[in-house]
């Protein structure tokens, strides 16, 4: 069955969202192609179940088993059964934790069982392979799908697919800490997406990727009113696995920040959603988050019995110390690690585990490498959520005249990244970084004290750098000064959030 552009149905599924061609599921021809639609919309549907059983019914009558890898039965696919490829791998990722270690070259090898002309078929094998090379933290296998990817799906003329190579190259930087280079693809992918239609849920998780770009980067939860319309419109078509954990981190923490009431109800709505499309391997997930809030509130916070959520999930929460304690409990649980951004959050905990048995060596072993990782990455979220662990550590270095100029440096460099970033990407042009520091503590400081302590400075060095503001700005009293930047935009008024 194909249209009048000579496209199957099943390739005008693969470039178009869910909304355009899910009315197929109640077409009652047996072609071919028209199966293999019904198969993609069942598992996009979460009918995984259903899915599986149609899948397997079309290898059986196409003379394949459905228990042999594909790849060793390559000798039988022919061009019209090669995109069955494309199933195996997505079921593959849906809760197999077999998926990350099945050999993505065997694929690869099958490029050669699908029609040459066909490169939408083949940009969409790439594509497939592109999350399992995500989820083993091979980033140079997964730049390299994803360059394949890109240039099958330019061929074949299909922007849709090539804003989603973008939203998956963008995902890729800030897993692997390069927070400065995802912007760029994030919005190749949004100004595509907005020119598809009913494309709501594709901008929706573009949008929850920048999002977290922002919490990394500059440690600014967005909205919680625009986290709640992105949930809608998340849920209202096919979405990813893994944008669904930042939606429901970003959700749950800013719920924690606003003490929400509603927090636990709306977390389980999130689990229901998940259940309903039989997403159930993110369940634990969603259980760490659950247990670093009661955590967070229980006036002795101990973590549960460990969860231990493969890495490839872990990365989404935006572990913090908490986070990896209830995973793991101890870095030796938690082996060899991939993520640089989860190791970090390791080093901390178990620099902070270390300190409180009064190792402080062994702990210092632990902090060092993870506060310059800290640094050298931007991870201002991270440094944000761990303050209470890297605070005590510091303050233990000057106690014991141990690496007090290094400790100073990291001091200073942390309090300007939070105080700063916690409001805007970087300093106006015309302010240094110190002084924005001062500038964002000023809508809730109290006194050229308080701000003294909390930037580990001199109250003269307060007055000094607020002469400067005043100057450059053009005003002459601290509310002229809070009001003009909160005006420019540059901080929030006090108490207030900014949202996205």
């Amino acid at each position: 069955m194909s249209d009048l552009s000579g496209k199957s149905a099943f390739q005008r599924a693969l470039e178009t969202p869910l909304k355009a061609y899910e009315h197929l599921s109640e077409d009652s021809s047996e072609d071919l192609d028209v199966l293999k639609v019904k198969v993609l919309i069942d598992y996009k549907k979460g009918r995984l179940r259903q899915a599986t059983a149609r899948y397997e019914a079309l290898l059986t009558h196409c003379g394949l088993s459905p228990r042999i890898a594909l790849f060793e039965q390559k000798d039988k696919l022919t061009p019209s059964t090669a995109p069955f490829v494309i199933f195996e791998l997505l079921f593959l990722m849906t809760g197999a934790e077999d998926a990350p270690r099945r050999p993505l070259d065997r694929y690869m090898d099958l490029i050669d069982c699908f029609d040459p002309d066909d490169r939408l078929y083949v940009g969409a094998l790439y594509n497939t392979l592109l999350p399992i090379a995500m989820r083993n933290a091979d980033f140079a296998a997964a730049e390299q799908v994803a360059s394949l990817a890109l240039t099958e799906f330019k061929a074949a003329k299909c922007d849709y697919l090539v804003a989603f190579i973008h939203l998956h190259r963008a995902i890729i930087q800030v897993a692997r800490g390069d927070l400065a280079t995802a912007p760029a693809h994030l919005e190749r992918a949004r100004s595509t997406f907005m020119l598809v239609p009913e494309a709501e849920c594709e901008l929706a998780m573009t949008d929850l990727t920048q999002a977290w770009v922002n919490f990394e980067k500059e440690n600014r939860f967005p909205n919680h009113a625009w986290l709640l319309t992105q949930r809608d419109l998340l849920i209202s078509g096919e979405f990813w696995a893994e944008t669904f954990l930042i939606l429901a981190t970003l959700l749950f923490r800013t719920s924690v920040a606003k003490s929400d009431d509603m927090i636990l109800e709306t977390h389980s709505a999130l689990e229901t959603v998940l259940r309903a499309r039989g997403l159930t391997s993110l369940l634990p997930a969603m259980q760490v988050l659950r247990e670093e809030y009661f955590a967070s509130v229980s006036t002795t916070p101990d973590a549960a019995d460990c969860i231990a959520l493969p890495e490839h999930q872990l990365i989404w929460l935006m572990p913090n110390p908490m986070t990896t304690r209830i995973n793991w409990a101890d870095a030796k649980s938690a082996g060899t690690l991939r993520f640089p951004r989860i190791r970090a959050a390791v080093q901390l905990m178990e620099g902070a585990q270390l300190l409180s048995g009064r190792q402080f060596d062994s702990a210092s072993k632990c902090f060092w490498p993870a506060l310059e990782d800290i640094e050298t990455y931007g991870w201002a979220g991270l440094s944000h959520t761990a303050r209470p662990e890297i605070d005590i550590f510091l303050a233990e270095c000057k106690a014991r005249g141990r690496f007090v100029e290094r400790a100073r440096h990291y001091r200073a460099a942390l309090t300007s990244q939070t105080a700063a970033g916690a409001l805007h990407p970087k300093p106006p042009a015309d302010l240094t970084p110190t002084e924005f520091a001062v500038l964002t503590l000023l809508p809730d400081a109290t006194s050229n004290k308080a701000m003294a302590r909390d930037l580990n400075v001199t109250e003269a060095t307060i007055k000094f750098h607020l002469t400067n503001l005043y100057r450059k700005m053009n005003v002459t009293k601290r509310r002229e000064a809070v009001k003009e930047a909160i005006a420019r935009g540059w901080v929030s008024a006090p108490g207030n959030q900014i949202g996205t």
